[in-house]
């Protein structure tokens, strides 16, 4: 009988909406759910911050769940259109219901202008909406279940309320039916009201004799939550924190060896033009160890790391120089202007002190205004690659290495010198260029250009007849590190490693030196490769052999 009374008292769903509702992360704004056996129906609307004293009159909602659709309005003889019109006590729905007379299914859409403001991407595959952050996250911010139940964030509806000014009511209305008359369950009829820390709610119960006897409760009301000051709203321009915005970083060290910093804001420091006499100049290289880009590298489908360039797709980009082995450097004020608040963090864990100076070719582009080709082995042989194969298809009018699919596109995209001088990482670069070069050799034109047609196998043997053919000079070397390149992939990803990988290993070095300084080497033989090809095959080449 105990567990009977709670549930027609509701004293478990009143101790949740006095603890969770509107404190939680996801908010519920439509649609039913069961909670304790008790049927719970919600809904959410913003209302003025000066019409607020309608909403404590009682505990009874404000706004209804519905559509507020524009349309004409009489007032009197008077016919005007409204094009966004409140409902009852002007509140603002934060969802519409919509609904289509039986004829279509009902669902609930979240308001326009909440989805605008905060340029949500709707998938439409999962009902989710996603806002993408300035450093190209997507977060999650509401979503929809089964067409009805809608949620959204805490953070996000405050942020809406600031910005509007207007206070959120979370309305509720959660029914408990107990079959059986009060007396056989041992009940009495009873009302009250709370209004206690924003909560004001009815609870009543009693009992329906029409069509079947049962007894009932209902627990009905609203949270009402006060927006903060709109300069605290976190969309811009009242989003700027300075202290945030513009970090300090590491740009040297003091006269006891002690790491110096100073402000990343571009309006704090020294320039060509006599801003800021005595503090550093906007140009002053940061350096980073070169373990900052792994974060990038390893996400393709969103950023792009390129010589003398990062870049999150069309949100932003911000000049780096990453022609050192081992570091990256960026301009202080550069990190202060183009780099989002987000990923300072990120940044700052990998900020070091060291005497470092930029390089030959950061140089040559940013003071003496000079073109300039890569010179570290990465960055140089993806130049030379992207440059022969679009040169090759506009001299011959087919490819000589097949593009990569979509889905291992990443492959080029990623090759890198490595970053950690680790096992893992070393197998997936020579895979990646396996991949790039040999997998991707076109066999099927190799052939066609045969003088004496013959049955070969493998793209690298197809190509060594059509090389000897020609009787390119040294193009067995070329053939031989091929083969060695496809060896070290079979025997190291390919295979469980053992003799084999360790012959493969010894010949390109890994017995006798690290992993970065090999695949350094490896990268510099296949630049070798393309640039022998374009010596002897591409009447425009204009990238210097070397």
């Amino acid at each position: 009988m105990t567990n009977l009374k709670e549930q027609f008292y509701q004293t478990k769903n009143i101790e949740i909406l006095k603890k969770t509702l509107g404190r939680e992360l996801w908010v519920q704004v439509s649609g039913s759910k069961d909670i304790n056996g008790a049927s719970a129906a919600f809904w959410a609307a913003l209302m003025p911050v000066e019409n607020i004293d309608e909403a404590y009159r009682d505990y009874s909602w404000n706004s209804y769940i519905g559509t507020q659709c524009p349309g004409f309005i009489e007032y009197g003889d008077k016919i005007t259109y409204e094009a966004n019109p409140l409902n009852f006590d002007s509140c603002l729905n934060i969802v519409q219901y919509r609904e289509f007379y039986g004829i279509k299914p009902n669902y609930v859409e979240i308001s326009e202008e909440f989805r605008l403001l905060n340029n949500l991407y709707h998938d439409i595959n999962t009902n989710i909406f996603y806002e993408i952050e300035e450093n190209g996250e997507c977060t999650e911010v509401a979503k929809i279940i089964n067409n009805d139940c809608a949620y959204i964030k805490l953070k996000s509806l405050m942020k809406f309320a600031a910005a509007k000014q207007m206070a959120l009511l979370l309305f509720f209305d959660i029914r408990v039916k107990i079959s059986g008359s009060l007396q056989k369950n041992g009940l009495k009829e009873f009302s009250t009201t709370v209004n206690e820390d924003g909560l004001f709610f009815g609870l009543w119960g009693g009992e329906q004799r029409l069509l079947e006897t049962y007894s009932y409760s209902i627990l009905m009301g609203k949270r009402i939550l006060l927006p903060k000051p709109v300069e605290e709203c976190g969309y811009e321009p009242y989003s700027r924190n300075e202290e945030n915005e513009y970090p300090e970083y590491i740009i040297g060290i003091d006269e006891y060896g002690e790491p110096r910093s100073y402000t990343s804001n571009p309006a704090k420091l020294s320039n060509y033009f006599g801003a800021n006499p005595g503090a550093p100049h906007y140009l002053t290289p940061v350096f980073f160890k070169k373990e900052v880009l792994q974060r990038y590298l390893s996400r393709p489908n969103i950023f792009s790391v390129e010589a003398g360039y990062l870049r999150c797709q069309s949100l932003w980009g911000i000049e780096i120089d990453n022609e050192h082995k081992d570091m990256v450097s960026v301009y202080l004020g550069d990190l202060g202007r183009d780099l989002p608040v987000q990923e300072h963090s990120h940044w700052k864990q990998y900020n070091i002190a060291t005497d470092a100076r930029l390089s030959t070719n950061a140089v040559k582009r940013d003071f003496l205004c000079a073109f300039t080709q890569p010179e570290i082995s990465d960055l140089k042989f993806k130049s030379n690659f992207k440059q022969f194969v679009n040169t090759w298809r506009e001299q011959y009018q087919w490819d000589l290495f097949l593009p990569l699919s979509q889905n291992d596109e990443y492959n080029f995209k990623t090759l890198h010198l490595p970053i950690t001088d680790g096992q893992e990482e070393f197998d997936h670069l020579v895979l990646s260029l396996v991949k790039t070069m040999v997998d991707s050799l076109n066999e099927k034109e190799i052939v066609k250009q045969f003088k004496n047609p013959t049955d070969l196998k493998g793209g690298i043997s197809k190509l060594e007849y059509w090389l000897s053919e020609l009787n390119f000079p040294d193009y067995q070397q070329q053939i031989k590190f091929l083969r060695n390149l496809q060896e070290l992939r079979s025997t190291g990803t390919g295979h469980r490693k053992g003799k084999g990988y360790e012959k493969a290993a010894g010949v390109f070095g890994l017995n006798t030196d690290n992993y970065v300084d090999v695949f350094d080497r490896i990268l510099l033989q296949a630049n070798a490769f393309i640039l022998f090809l374009a010596k002897n095959f591409l009447k425009d080449w204009t990238v210097t052999l070397s």
